[in-house]
């Protein structure tokens, strides 16, 4: 064997002939071996030695060299053991007796033909395929057959197999190869595995297998086994056989290369084909279910396939998308006919919206055919319009009815109840966590999901055109053969006929559009690469997404069926095609290089889909922009498609449409400054800021100028639509500017208004003035915004749950062009509306953007509210009450966004009818969106949450796919303004605390963790940009958590206080936190720095009672004015009783001197008997929360004390996960 330093040891004998013992030399060599190649003997050492332990030769024991066959030394000795040219002692051998004489044959001297392994292979020797010998000699493992290698390569070595007759055998080639055994799982890998032409056995070396597959031999009497080294199990076991150990190993994979030859035939419905095609390309085109299913269906419909090709049943999409547990039992009932039950579910929300913005779908599969229709939606209270199109569709092309309906009993089939009753449809609803009994539906999801990713996986497609997959899945679906019907199709049992295959390609693979029609002038392509989409039933032809992000429908189409470009560098035109290896080496289909518009930010080169090489400066300009959006409906919906796609928001999780382009780009392009000032600024010195390419789709990015808006025609209409309006509102009268007047500017705001589910409400556009460059006491004098405080909107939310009213959302138009200017102002004329270049727009109304405008906004609808009865609350401006005779109605009001709520809704109607004779108003009917807060609405009250806030604010710090945590802050964190490196955007910084502090609006729990990132915002360093991205990480895992009301039994007033002594190690000041609750519901809380150092605990936990003392001395003002009765006096609960006793002792001593003013605050309080003041232990401390970090289990039970739990949607999900 070759030893890897070169050197040639001996080589041992694998077997005899038969199972008696040889003599060599006159020494009995007959013991079997153990599993270190030695003599299996009850002493340790090499053999019988008179039964003594060691290596000490007994008398008259004499050895028998296996190179020269001369007694008195062993091979190791021998000095013939490196002579390549020596042949053998001839004559010299020793003698060799057997006990069946007549198996002696002696050849020229030499030994008899023994059954040796090294011995050279003659046509009287024939190798036994597929068994494999042990050999504990071996350095290497051995084959005489090249079959048996895989990726084989000459071998370029001078060394040879050293035999044990001394002759050297010739290594031809060198490789690798994996066996396995039918009696275990486990892959055996055989490394550097050499071939030899002239030897007769497969050998294996034991102590490399042993090395690398981390096992070991065990050798018997009757048999060897391989046992694991970890787990003792034992693997293969070998037989014992003409005194040969052997194992019966099988090669694992495809072992020789195939070769594919593949001609283009420029024809519609086409692809590349070589005589019948292989069996594995079908496996792709229907969707990559099973081979026997593929075989089943081409042979039902006569179509001939090449079978030759499958040499492993493994395919790794189908791995990759279809591992799961094993299975339910299956149901044996079926209807009789179709339509007499159909199963359906809802599947979703999707861990990432689709291209076109969807979040689920709903499958509806016939008992009878199993046929399927899916219906993509982007809210689940779409789900009662879907059956009934499937209804009326079923009625109108069958001419039947839907007789039963089986579902699990979710929330969106709540709609359809009546609808069911009208049209005598029974609806089968399965037991609470018993998704079984809704089977067919769940398992038809699996079926479509798998299936889906399946067809991603092949094509590495990103996995935001899932909706493109789970569609054209349950297209091949309804056409591939199911075991349930005898191997018939749903298709064909459905409608008695064969499906058409022919017509079918691989989903996601190259193809050739003809796009002479959409053509511009003649010297364009006639065809550009595109990616294969699916199909559509109302189109007879083929989706197909283009390189500038369209998707068209066609039937001229040539299909590269072995391509993918989304997993192809380049891809060029024509049938002369070169494409490179993958861009990305990694399985995860996640990740994708085409086309541009849905490029993620990566280093690796774009695929160009062009015809010439372009420069990295022209690959940058022409990432394309679609300028049309629309939706995908679902292939089996039969609801008309839009031709045209529409990729995901910025605001959703691909936030990989930009590139980076940093000075070095610049310098690339070869700008150089000319500017021969002599300051020194950043542009000299070569520093840019990253500039953002966006390659959004056009209509869902936000123009930055007029001139990007007036090309895309959504916000060309927006403009027209506001400007039409602020004509009909005689909002300014063009005239010529007087001499010394002061001319306002304006500029157009573009902003794309989002439902609660992230998708596209519409696009506003917004004229606004330039009020900046307005003068105090010349232009405008007063100035104030009507916006209802965050704790008022709780308490009336909290007052409506008591009393069990609803609560309407109004939106106001256009609200600031409402107000009445008493000032005379001039504004210059919109851009891309100009009449006349000399005329300029003297204002009638306030416009937005000026500094008076809310201000007279607020003054107008306190005027037209006060003109209908209602009063101004003293507590909050911003709230207004109508409370005579018995009814009380509510109105908050936060700029142009309006609440109204009350005990008598027939007069709220007859309000909001009177409030749009003054002004311009959406009825949005009950809250459910309300200042970027969702307002979800269950039996037992409200649940407010900023998901969407929180994923838009993600993706602004490219957090979205950040790893989770568990708390916001580490209890160990103790930030300094002096300890570490400023951060490199400081700007960035403030901007997501900024944020950060808008959601505290629904998540108390992380109040404390903002309040500290807060107190740097003036010099950031990257110890606190840490503390800022733990508290993204906390809100990642969490976005779906939020602020939950009940129902409140009372209207009773609660409060916690607490403090952090000292806590600050720069300044040592204290950190004050309260919470406030009204009948168990949480609506007021503060976490707060004090304003002065506090020399004692005492004196931190009296100064923040004096403020929640405050808080609730409002919080009671505001119930009294609203005529809200409470039970008991509001009770404070601290954990401090010195605190306590201040609060109630009235003597002053020297260490409460410098307190007096809140001493005396809260002092009389107490003796006026308008709070309680009790004691509460620490661990009960509802506020402890709001003044440090706590560990995960403290703070998970203080997150809950809050009132801060799941959304129900995902609430109910976990507990169907806990009990399933």
């Amino acid at each position: 064997m070759i030893n890897t330093d070169g050197s040639q040891p001996s080589v041992n004998y694998v077997s005899y002939d038969n199972n008696q013992k040889k003599n060599f030399g006159g020494q009995n060599y007959g013991q079997t071996y153990n599993s270190r190649g030695r003599f299996n003997n009850s002493y340790r050492g090499r053999g019988n030695r008179g039964g003594f332990r060691g290596r000490g030769r007994s008398q008259g024991s004499r050895v028998t060299c296996q190179v020269c066959q001369v007694a008195g030394h062993t091979a190791d000795r021998c000095w013939h053991r490196y002579d390549q040219s020596y042949g053998g002692q001839g004559q010299q051998q020793g003698n060799v007796s057997n006990e069946r004489d007549n198996n002696n044959n002696l050849s020229n001297g030499r030994n008899p033909t023994l059954n040796m392994a090294h011995l050279p292979n003659n046509s009287n020797t024939s190798n036994e395929e597929g068994w494999w010998f042990p050999d504990s000699g071996a350095s290497a493992h051995v084959t005489n057959d090249m079959n048996n290698l895989h990726s084989a390569s000459e071998y370029g070595g001078s060394n040879r197999l050293q035999m044990g007759n001394g002759q050297g055998e010739h290594i031809s080639h060198i490789g690798n190869t994996v066996l396995h055994s039918p009696q275990s799982d486990k892959l055996f890998h055989l490394k550097d595995l050499l071939h030899v032409p002239g030897i007769t056995k497969n050998l294996i070396s034991v102590s490399k297998f042993a090395l690398d597959n981390s096992v070991f031999f065990e050798f018997h009497h009757l048999f060897c086994v391989i046992k694991d080294q970890a787990t003792q199990a034992i693997l293969p076991k070998g037989m014992l056989k003409d005194g040969l150990y052997r194992f019966n190993l099988d090669h694992h994979g495809e072992v020789r290369n195939k070769e594919h030859y593949f001609q283009n035939k420029p024809c519609v419905f086409t692809s590349l084909v070589c005589g019948n095609l292989d069996i594995s390309l079908w496996h792709k085109r229907l969707g990559h279910c099973s081979y026997d299913m593929v075989k089943r269906a081409l042979r039902g419909c006569n179509i001939s396939f090449n079978n030759k090709k499958i040499v492993s049943n493994v395919c790794a999409p189908c791995i990759l998308a279809k591992s799961h547990k094993l299975p339910f039992n299956a149901s044996t009932s079926q209807s009789l006919s179709a339509f007499d039950l159909v199963h359906t579910d809802l599947w979703g929300p999707a861990p990432l919206d689709s291209v076109n913005g969807y979040k689920y779908y709903v499958t509806y599969v016939d008992d009878h055919s199993k046929f399927t229709w899916i219906y993509l939606l982007k809210q689940k209270s779409e789900v009662s319009s879907t059956f009934r199109h499937l209804y009326n569709q079923v009625e109108t092309q069958f001419h039947m009815k839907i007789k039963g309906v089986q579902s699990d009993g979710g929330t969106e089939y709540k709609p359809l109840t009546e609808f069911f009753k009208d049209k005598g449809i029974i609806h089968k609803i399965s037991c609470p966590y018993t998704p079984q009994q809704n089977g067919c539906a769940e398992r038809k999801h699996r079926h479509v999901v798998e299936m889906g990713l399946s067809l991603l996986a092949q094509s590495n497609m990103p996995l935001k055109f899932w909706d493109d997959a789970f569609t054209t899945a349950v297209f091949l679906i309804n056409r591939v053969p199911a075991k349930s019907l005898q191997f018939e199709s749903p298709f064909e049992k459905l409608f008695k006929q064969k499906p058409d295959y022919t017509c079918l390609k691989v989903f996601g693979c190259l193809c050739y559009p003809h796009m002479r029609p959409y053509n511009k002038h003649k010297l364009e392509y006639r065809s550009t690469a595109g990616v294969f989409l699916g199909y559509n039933a109302q189109y007879k032809g083929y989706k197909v997404l283009l390189p500038s992000g369209k998707v068209i429908i066609t039937r001229h189409i040539v299909f590269d069926e072995e391509n993918f470009p989304f997993l192809s560098k380049t891809a060029g035109q024509g049938s002369d095609v070169h494409h490179s290896q993958p861009i990305f080496a990694s399985t995860e289909p996640t990740v994708a290089s085409f086309p541009a518009t849905y490029q993620s930010h990566t280093q690796s080169p774009l695929p160009s889909f062009d015809h010439a090489q372009k420069t990295p400066e022209e690959e940058e300009n022409s990432l394309s922009i679609s300028k049309s959006h629309g939706s995908v409906q679902s292939d089996e919906s039969f609801a008309t498609e839009p031709l045209r796609i529409e990729p995901p928001p910025l605001d959703q999780n691909d936030h990989s449409s930009c590139r980076m382009m940093h000075s070095s780009e610049n310098n690339a392009t070869g700008f150089r400054n000319t500017n021969q000032h002599p300051m020194v600024t950043r542009a000299k010195a070569g520093i840019y800021k990253p500039k953002v390419l966006s390659a959004e789709v056009v209509g869902e990015f936000e123009p930055k100028n007029v001139n990007d808006a007036l090309e895309i025609p959504v916000w060309r209409e927006a403009m027209q639509q506001e400007y039409n309006a602020l004509l009909r509102n005689n909002t300014w009268t063009l005239t010529t500017l007087p001499k010394d007047a002061h001319l306002v500017g304006n500029k157009w705001v573009f902003k794309v208004k989002r439902n609660a589910d992230g998708s596209i409400e519409r696009h506003k556009a917004r004229l606004v003035a330039q009020g900046y460059t307005q003068t105090a006491g010349f232009d405008f004098y007063e100035t104030f915004s009507p916006v209802v405080k965050p704790t008022t909107i709780r308490i009336i939310l909290t007052l409506a749950l008591s009393y069990s009213w609803n609560i309407r959302q109004l939106d106001v138009t256009n609200a600031f062009l409402n107000g009445d200017l008493s000032e005379v102002i001039y504004m210059k004329q919109p851009k891309g509306f100009e009449k006349d270049g000399n005329l300029v727009c003297k204002l009638n109304k306030a416009l937005y953007g000026l500094k008076q405008a809310s201000r007279a906004w607020y003054m107008k609808v306190k005027s037209t509210l006060s003109s209908l009865g209602f009063k101004n609350s003293k507590a909050d401006c911003s709230l207004f009450f109508f409370n005579q005779n018995g009814i009380q109605i509510f109105i908050l009001i936060y700029v142009d966004d309006i609440l109204v709520t009350g005990n008598n809704d027939r007069l709220i109607h007859k309000l909001v009818e009177k409030l749009q004779g003054h002004f311009s108003i959406k009825d949005l009917g009950q809250i459910h969106h309300f200042l970027g807060i969702e307002v979800t609405k269950s039996c037992e009250g409200f649940h407010l949450c900023q998901r969407e806030y929180i994923k838009k604010l993600l993706w602004k710090a490219k957090m979205l796919n950040a790893s989770k945590c568990s708390t916001p802050m580490i209890t160990s964190s103790h930030l300094s303004r002096y300890v570490g490196n400023p951060v490199q955007d400081a700007a960035e910084y403030r901007s997501i605390v900024g944020a950060l502090h808008y959601v505290t609006i629904t998540r108390p729990e992380i109040c404390f963790a903002v309040n500290k990132v807060s107190q740097f915002m003036s010099n950031p360093l990257e110890p606190h940009w840490k503390a800022v991205k733990r508290i993204l990480r906390y809100l990642a895992g969490t976005d779906h958590y939020g602020l939950n009301f009940h129902k409140p039994a009372h209207m009773n007033i609660t409060g916690f206080s607490d403090s952090d002594w000292a806590s600050d190690i720069d300044d040592r000041r204290s950190i004050s936190g309260h919470c406030v609750y009204i009948g168990g519901n949480l609506v007021s809380w503060s976490s707060k720095k004090q304003n002065c150092v506090s020399r004692s605990s005492t004196e931190a936990e009296y100064r923040s009672l004096a403020q929640v003392v405050s808080e609730v001395s409002w919080i009671r003002y505001l119930l009294d004015e609203l005529s809200v009765s409470q039970t008991r006096v509001p009770h404070i609960w601290i954990d401090n009783q010195s605190a306590i006793y201040l609060s109630s002792n009235p003597i002053l001593h020297a260490r409460t001197k410098h307190i007096e003013l809140d001493f005396h605050f809260i002092r009389e309080k107490v003796a006026a008997g308008s709070i309680q003041v009790n004691y509460v232990p620490s661990f009960d401390q509802n506020a402890d929360i709001l003044t440090k970090a706590l560990g995960l289990q403290f703070f998970t039970r203080q997150r809950k004390s809050l009132t801060v739990i799941p959304h129900p949607e995902f609430e109910l999900r976990e507990d169907e996960s806990q009990h399933t």
